[in-house]
C-alpha cells in the first residue's frame, strides 16, 4: 500500500503536466508537432509542451543543443520573433540511426529555411560554456531575460544553468531531455537526473513533470507547480 502511494506520487506531477498539454497537442499545436517530428527525436507530447511554454513565455529563449531543429521549429512556431529565441549548437556530424546528418548546423539552418522560420532564431554555433559565448547571448537578448531555457547537449545542464543564471528570469522554466531512459549505459542520463535531484532537493529548481520520452520540466526555484500549470 505504501508502495502504491509513493509511486502515485511520484507520477503526480507527471500526470498533471500531461492532462494539460494534451489537449494543445490535439488542437493548436497539432501540425506544428506533426513538422517538428520529421527532423526530431522527441515524443510529440514533448513537442507540444515545448510550443506551449514558449508560446507563453513573455522574455527569452534560450536553447542548448538544438541538433537539426526538431525542437526548434516547436518552439520558434510559438515565437515568431515575439520575443529573442537564441539557440547554440557545437556542430559536425553525428550517426543516429534514424536521423542522421553531415552537419548539425546546416541542417537546422536548412529545416528553419523549410518551415519559414529562419527569422525567428539566432543561431549561435559552438559550445555553450566555451569563452565569450555567453556575452554574444546576452548581446542577441538584447537586455531580455530568459524565461524558458531547453538544454540537450552533453547531460552537464548543472553548468549551463549555472553559466546563465545571471540572464534567467527569477522563474524561469526548464527544459532538459534525457532525465530518465531505458539505456543503462546513458551517460546523459547518469549526469542530467543526479543535478535534477539534487537540484530539487535543495529548492533550487521545482518539478513540473515528465514527459516522454523521459524529458523533465521544471522552473527555477521553490514554485507553486499548481499555479505554474494553471498559468498554461
Amino acid at each position: 500500500m505504501l508502495d502504491r502511494l509513493k509511486t502515485y506520487l511520484e507520477t503526480l506531477p507527471s500526470r498533471q503536466l500531461s492532462q494539460r498539454i494534451r489537449p494543445h497537442l490535439e488542437g493548436p499545436a497539432a501540425e506544428v508537432v506533426r513538422r517538428a517530428r520529421e527532423v526530431s527525436m522527441l515524443h510529440p507530447e514533448t513537442l507540444a509542451a515545448l510550443n506551449l511554454f514558449a508560446a507563453q513565455t513573455r522574455g527569452a529563449v534560450l536553447e542548448i543543443g538544438p541538433y537539426i531543429g526538431g525542437s526548434t521549429i516547436a518552439i520558434a512556431s510559438a515565437t515568431r520573433g515575439r520575443v529573442p529565441f537564441v539557440t547554440i549548437e557545437h556542430g559536425g556530424a553525428h550517426d543516429h540511426p534514424t536521423l542522421p546528418t553531415r552537419d548539425t548546423v546546416a541542417d537546422l539552418k536548412a529545416n528553419l529555411e523549410r518551415t519559414g522560420l529562419s527569422d525567428a532564431v539566432r543561431i549561435l554555433v559552438g559550445i555553450s560554456r566555451a569563452p565569450g559565448m555567453k556575452e554574444q547571448v546576452a548581446e542577441a537578448l538584447g537586455g531580455r531575460k530568459i524565461t524558458l531555457c531547453v538544454i540537450d547537449a552533453d547531460g552537464r545542464v548543472g553548468l549551463d544553468v549555472e553559466a546563465y543564471r545571471d540572464l534567467m528570469a527569477e522563474d524561469c522554466v526548464l527544459v532538459f531531455d534525457d532525465y530518465e531512459t531505458q539505456d543503462e549505459g546513458n551517460v546523459k542520463q547518469s549526469l542530467v537526473k543526479s543535478w535534477v535531484l539534487e537540484a530539487e532537493r535543495a529548492g533550487r529548481v521545482t518539478r513540473l513533470g515528465i514527459l516522454p520520452w523521459s524529458t523533465w520540466f521544471g522552473v527555477l526555484g521553490r514554485r507553486s507547480r499548481r499555479k505554474v500549470l494553471a498559468a498554461l
